[in-house]
């Protein structure tokens, strides 16, 4: 065949081959096949990377939470670690999403002693990515969480009656010794202080301190106007008044007289103190025995006094107009009425008496010296029966941005509100019994009550009222039963089950650090 048609027989094939389609579509799809599984690969990879990422975040998140939420204060320990690696590893265990080489590490933000920064990171291998040498995918999250306190003003409610000075277990023949509850609740209540300590200037913490037993001790707080110029006592018929005089052959008061008698704030021990009534209710309420007897509930006459189990907000939060608005008074508890020569006016009818140490008002403290001073002055006087409702009730009154303190508890702070709450504590159930002289005077005899109950089913109902009602005026109630086998009646006051604590008194300073953590409001701030 000659070169020339050699030649053209090459050229026909080629010019036959570019005009002939046929298979082309095949050799097309074998070229795109790479990309194609490069992009469909990818695409399955990155999502898995992303949900495995997702999970990351919040296990990162939620133990940069638990930790925060377990500090006692900004204090940030080992165990406050170990507990967000715990909450960390629950939420992103071993295995999750086959990540490999997980790590996590949280600190104290050297910035804010407030926050906590964690961060988290782990590689989650790839599948068909891998044909393309891509044999894994690195993920890391960041996780800050900051506690915000706010604004918060706490009344603690506290227990100081006779049982207080036992050991736990014990009820009888105490001495308050270094063991005893008493003691334990003046170091435990720092728990509480410890935790709402934040180390900022962003937030205002203030503290009040009412000790309760049959009474509360406030006067000194309180106006002149407040209280009676006359307060009526029980006297005793026959018999004497267990510390006052004694004849020979009488014995403890059997027979109370049924018409009060009257003592003028004049023809007390007080007279002195002054040239007119107001100078010496005066003198008294700043003695620092100004303990009260309670008035009427609002609505009801003042004479004879009468008290409803129900609690009102006006019971609450009125107060006297004048000297001589007597339905809104409160009368002295007087122990017993002297004159200024020391004698006693009248021989009073009940047998024990118990003025509790001067409650304190809302106030921040510039560190834990203060604090504790504060409680061991309020707890020092620890005897008498056990009267919850008179104490929650003015642990209410105190705390109330609308009743007798108003121009000391503002609503809001700085534009922010203010949070408020009461911390409950007590050892024991209500004890009424027997000739003691409380804030409803001899409560067996004089029974200023309304309704048929017997005195404790009474105050355990106007106990739950004053809980309710503190709970209706947005105030958070937190419960301590310390050492109480029977917690029916003291349970139902506190703002949840969540809010209700028990202690043997060993672990009493970590009950009230737990309420102190509970207190304000967690955030994540990345």
């Amino acid at each position: 065949m000659s070169a020339k048609k050699r030649n053209s027989t090459v050229t026909g094939f080629l010019k036959r081959l570019r005009r002939d389609t046929s298979g082309n579509t095949l050799a097309m799809m074998a070229a795109a096949m790479v990309p194609l599984a490069g992009m469909i690969g990818g695409g399955l990879d990155i999502s898995r990377a992303y949900m495995a990422k997702a999970k990351l975040q919040n296990a990162c998140d939620a133990g940069a939470l638990a930790a925060r939420q377990g500090m006692t204060g900004t204090n940030f320990t080992n165990a406050d670690r170990l507990t967000a690696e715990k909450f960390f590893d629950f939420n992103f265990p071993a295995g999750t999403m086959a990540a490999e080489d997980i790590d996590f590490d949280i600190q104290q933000d050297s910035d804010d002693v407030a926050a906590l920064e964690g961060v988290a990171t782990a590689t989650i291998p790839t599948s068909l990515m891998k044909i393309f040498s891509f044999d894994e995918i690195d993920i890391a999250v960041d996780c800050n969480v900051k506690r915000d306190l706010g604004n918060n003003d706490i009344m603690v409610v506290l227990d100081v009656t006779g049982s207080m000075n036992c050991d736990p277990g014990t009820r009888t023949g105490c001495t308050g010794g270094a063991n005893s509850k008493i003691a334990r609740l003046r170091t435990g209540t720092l728990g509480l202080y410890r935790a709402l300590q934040d180390g900022t200037n962003t937030s205002r913490t203030r503290f009040g301190l009412m000790p309760y037993s049959g009474t509360v001790n406030v006067a000194r707080r309180m106006r002149n106007r407040d209280f009676l110029r006359t307060t009526n006592y029980n006297e005793c018929n026959n018999g004497y008044y267990r510390g006052g005089s004694f004849t020979s052959g009488e014995t403890i008061c059997s027979s109370v007289n049924g018409a009060l008698t009257g003592v003028h704030i004049n023809d007390t021990e007080w007279s002195d103190d002054g040239g007119n009534a107001n100078q010496r209710i005066r003198a008294w309420r700043q003695s620092g025995n100004g303990c009260i007897e309670e008035r009427p509930t609002i609505g009801n006459a003042a004479n004879p006094v009468r008290i409803s189990s129900s609690v009102s907000q006006d019971d609450i939060d009125l107060i006297a107009q004048s000297n001589n608005d007597s339905a809104r008074q409160w009368g002295r508890y007087d122990t017993p009425p002297e004159d200024t020569g020391g004698n006693i006016l009248f021989m009073p009818a009940y047998q024990q008496v118990a003025c509790p140490s001067e409650a304190q008002p809302l106030r921040t403290y510039g560190g834990e010296a203060g604090f504790q001073n504060a409680v061991n002055a309020a707890t020092a006087n620890v005897t008498g029966g056990t009267y919850h409702d008179v104490g929650m009730i003015w642990g209410a009154r105190w705390l109330s941005p609308t009743g007798m303190r108003a121009n000391n508890n503002p609503a809001e702070v700085n534009g922010f509100p203010v949070n408020k709450h009461i911390v409950f504590m007590t050892d024991g159930i209500l004890d009424t019994g027997g000739k003691f002289y409380s804030a409803f005077g001899l409560d067996s005899f004089e029974n200023r009550r309304t309704g048929t109950a017997d005195a404790d089913a009474w105050h355990v109902e106007h106990f739950h009222s004053a809980c309710a009602r503190a709970r209706a005026m947005d105030m958070t109630v937190w419960v301590i039963a310390l050492d109480v086998a029977d917690t029916d009646d003291i349970e139902p006051c506190a703002t949840s089950t969540d809010h209700f604590y028990t202690s043997d008194g060993s672990d009493l300073e970590e009950v009230f650090a737990k309420i102190g953590q509970g207190i304000g409001d967690l955030r994540l701030t990345l």
